[in-house]
């Protein structure tokens, strides 16, 4: 009998009340393992894998399924591997470090298209897919909590912080810095919060007890970064004007700055810092669909076809989506290119668009997150 190193969620024969073995039978896109009970219930246990049989406790039930909590994986699923990160399954952080790389990528394309199809009821036959390359040390910037010299990541839905010595998906410069991190600590009297980030030039700032890190918000794998920014340049059309909504500081749009007449990068956080930027960039420090309504509120006079790239927050586009689309459309937008990362509120942002007549011509998905359950997708719409 092989006993797991954490705890989580199953399925099948009741041993005693509430406590079940189970055999795992899928993987969902939320990151749990999938199984079901002898009435046909399903379960969802996490840090499981398909192929497992374990012994789980009920901790929530609905109507149609119940979450269960992982006691002892009875017997392994030859899709499971030994989680490279010893706080596996205590830190919040990754999901599926148990899982091997081709079935992660596989399940979170499948939901990417289980969404669409859901929603608009059709996959576009253009789906560009980008697995990551680099499935550990990973990641531009980490944030830990401490106190004193006890520092880590918090714990899953909670503020315990889980002590941790290396992050395996951190890139290697930040784990060097950790030490530092420690010695710098030791003049805090009240628990702190750090911010690490990889700058370009190879260095590291951190930043102390901030809401947000200096920089503002900024993609965490530079690889899948750099394949979303070259997949939009090439779909978007050249020669036309840009409206950049949500584009921070112009991750997306600045690229285009050589064949774009103007860019107008719309956001309600300043974050154009002090680069230098091309003259024909805007930078507006606004909520966007104030903007973008009020800017088609004014003439427009023979205004140039334009297109717009559009990157939410996980809450997906305004509230008010098809008023924005409507304004968008008086704006003279023939194309979008939007991305999210949220799948189930990106598709439904797309709906909208094609409700109103667009159509949609692509679709790509980035693993910019390898051992979560997250993903990132892009859409090409043109009206």
């Amino acid at each position: 009998m092989k006993k797991s190193k954490f705890r989580d969620q199953s399925n099948r024969k009741p041993l005693r009340p509430q406590i079940y073995e189970l055999w795992v039978s899928d993987l969902s896109r939320a990151g749990a393992g999938v199984a079901k009970d002898d009435s046909g219930r399903v379960i969802f246990i996490p840090f499981t894998a398909p192929g497992d049989r374990v012994s789980a406790r009920i901790i929530n039930q609905k109507s149609k399924y119940a979450q269960a909590e992982l006691l002892t994986v009875l017997q392994a699923s030859a899709q499971r591997q030994e989680p490279k990160c010893p706080v596996f399954g205590r830190c919040g952080g990754c999901d599926w470090q148990h899982i091997d790389y081709p079935l992660q990528w596989q399940t979170k394309v499948s939901g990417v298209k289980e969404s669409l199809m859901r929603t608009l009821g059709v996959v576009p036959q253009l789906l560009r897919e980008y697995p990551a390359r680099q499935i550990w040390s990973y990641r531009n910037r980490i944030q830990l909590h401490g106190n004193k010299d006890n520092l880590g990541y918090y714990a899953k839905s909670s503020h315990k912080i889980i002590p941790v010595e290396r992050c395996a998906i951190a890139r290697e410069e930040l784990n060097d810095y950790l030490q530092s991190v420690r010695e710098q600590a030791k003049t805090h009297n009240r628990p702190y919060k750090v911010e690490l980030e990889l700058l370009t030039d190879g260095s590291v700032r951190a930043t102390w007890n901030r809401a947000t890190g200096s920089s503002g918000f900024q993609q965490i794998n530079s690889e899948q970064n750099q394949n979303l920014r070259q997949w939009v340049l090439e779909n978007i059309s050249k020669q036309q004007p840009v409206l950049d909504l949500y584009g921070g500081s112009a991750n997306l749009s600045a690229q285009l700055a050589s064949c774009a007449p103007h860019i107008d990068c719309v956001d309600l956080t300043d974050r154009k810092n002090n680069h230098h930027w091309p003259e024909n960039i805007s930078f507006h420090h606004s909520d966007v669909f104030t903007w973008v309504v009020n800017k088609a509120n004014q003439p427009q006079r023979n205004a140039q076809p334009c297109s717009a790239i559009i990157d939410p927050p996980r809450g997906g586009m305004p509230e008010q989506l098809g008023q924005f689309i409507d304004s968008l459309q008086r704006l003279n937008v023939t194309e979008v290119i939007a991305v999210g990362c949220k799948t189930d509120t990106w598709t439904r942002d797309l709906a909208g668009f094609v409700n109103k007549g667009w159509r949609l011509e692509q679709v790509a998905v980035f693993d910019f997150f390898p051992h979560t359950p997250h993903v990132e997708s892009a859409a090409l719409l043109r009206r």
